[in-house]
């Protein structure tokens, strides 16, 4: 949900997204789970911004 409004709001791509979701997590007691946690997220995220730049 964070990386798609991301994706969205601030125009990320994919690897920023990924990067700025741990930052926000940093320092929280779920910093070092991994998010997204399943392939099937990694890839919407990836399609996202993907759809997003080929707009751009």
């Amino acid at each position: 949900m964070v990386g798609c409004l991301l994706i969205a709001e601030e125009g990320l791509d994919y690897d920023a997204t990924i990067a700025r979701i741990a930052e926000l997590r940093a320092g929280t007691r779920k910093a070092h789970d991994p998010c997204p946690e399943a392939p099937s997220q990694h890839r919407i995220l990836r399609e996202r911004a993907a759809r997003l730049q080929s707009r751009g």
